[in-house]
Formats: C-alpha cells, structure tokens, sequence
C-alpha cells in the first residue's frame, strides 16, 4: 500500500507543476499583448482592440488554471480521505474475532464435534472408582461390615455392581489387606470370591477371572467341616484359608473399571 504522505507529496508536486505552467502560460500572454500594444500604437482603435482581445484570453486562461487547480485539490483531498480511511481500518481494535478459527479466544467449553476428519467425538474422560471405594490398577474394592454367609456377600456385591473380590498377585492381595486394616485397625476374617463347591479342590473365582494366584496359609486348604469358600486374614499368618460358607463373615467385593 502507497502511504499517504507520497501521494500528497505526488499530488502537490503535480499541482506546483500545473501552477507553473499556468503562470508561463499568462506571462507569454502579457508578453504577446505588450508587444502588440505597442506595434498598435500608430492606430489607437485597433490597439484597444488588441488590448481587449489579449485582456479576454488572459482571463480565460486564467479562468482555466484556476478550475483545473480547483479540480485537482478537490482530487487530493478525495485521495487523501480515502488513504486515511484505509490506514484507520488497518488499525486494530483490540477487540477479539469471534469468527477467527483456531485463533479465538477459547471459552472454556469443549468442541464436541473436533474429533479427526470432522467426526463427532466425545472426549474420553478417565474411569474412575466410586466413592468409597478402593482403586488397585484397573479394580475397585469395597469393605463390607456387615457379617453375611458366603452367598449372601456375593449377592450383595452384586448389587453393587461386582462379585466376591478376585485376588491375582501379592500386591493385589496386599491393596486389599491395607483397605481392611485402615478402615477396621486389624486383620479381620473376610469372604473373598474364591469356591470350590463345584468340585472338590478345583478352586475359581465367582467374577469368573482365572484361579491362577494362590496365598494359602500354612495347612491350606483342609476342606473340613465341607469348606468349600475361601476367606483372607486367615489364622496367624494372615493368608488365605477355606471356611464353611455358611458361616458369617464381613466381605470385600471388587470391579472392573
């Protein structure tokens, strides 16, 4: 873009060239019509006729000069506007666009249509456990209290949405065994979802995952007495025993998340 100042620099160099060239134009006038007064002088009539002629193209010739110079002024000064217009719609606001695309200014609410190649994708948000409960890598567990049969706690976990909790490793086995220690200050006796009623010494877990980790105390398991449910916190060692299902146990239940 051409600034402002060249073109009123351009437009008034203009100007004195066409005022100078009005000015060389009325000065050969004069010039012409001083001579010719004075090749008149001899015949008077015919010189105030020269004069007058001469008189009337001075004021012509004037009179052009002047409209062109008006003309153009009126020219430059359009010009000029428009330059000043332009340089002050150039200048920022300060103002945000909202309609600039990536660039606005974001409102803190999520696009729910900016999944890739314009799909609609609901940003995933990580899982978590529900109050109360007890997160270990991908499970929840959860302390029941209350003292229930084997069946019963498993049908209570149910309900919320588990099973009997299933244990895979010692660490699991110690995430629960700390989730009962804090809540209750010991090590109480509790139903987990391990069984064998279905065949003698073929153990499973009631969520159905694989009975591949055993943490049996010493002596375990005995099956007396038909014990056919395992519980943890068992005996002196704090492992894994099997008791009669029937007796009542406070429980913990697990999920998936």
């Amino acid at each position: 873009m051409i600034p402002s100042s060249a073109v009123t620099k351009q437009t008034s160099g203009f100007l004195e060239r066409r005022g100078g060239m009005c000015v060389v134009q009325l000065l050969s006038l004069v010039l012409q019509t001083s001579l010719d007064v004075l090749f008149s002088r001899q015949q008077k009539e015919e010189g105030d006729r020269t004069i007058c002629f001469f008189l009337l193209k001075i004021v012509i010739t004037l009179n052009i000069c002047i409209t062109t110079t008006m003309k153009m002024l009126t020219v430059s000064l359009l010009v000029c506007a428009i330059m000043a217009l332009t340089r002050a719609a150039d200048v920022p606001t300060g103002e945000p666009d909202l309609n600039s695309g990536p660039e606005a200014v974001p409102t803190g609410e999520p696009d729910l249509n900016s999944g890739p190649e314009g799909n609609s994708d609901i940003a995933e948000v990580a899982p978590s456990c529900p109050g109360n409960w007890t997160r270990y890598n991908d499970s929840c567990f959860f302390y029941v209290p209350s003292h229930m049969t084997w069946a019963d706690a498993e049908k209570h976990c149910q309900t919320l949405g588990g099973n009997l909790a299933s244990v895979h490793s010692f660490d699991e086995q110690h995430a629960i065994q700390s989730m009962i220690q804090r809540l209750t200050l010991g090590f109480p006796e509790t139903w987990l979802g391990g069984y064998d009623a279905t065949q003698e010494g073929t153990w499973f877990w009631s969520d159905g995952t694989d009975f591949s980790y055993t943490f049996w105390a010493t002596g375990e398991p005995d099956d007396s007495r038909d014990a056919d449910c395992l519980l943890m916190n068992y005996g002196d060692e704090e492992k894994f025993g099997d008791q009669p299902c029937d007796q009542l146990k406070p429980s913990a239940c697990g999920k998936k998340l």
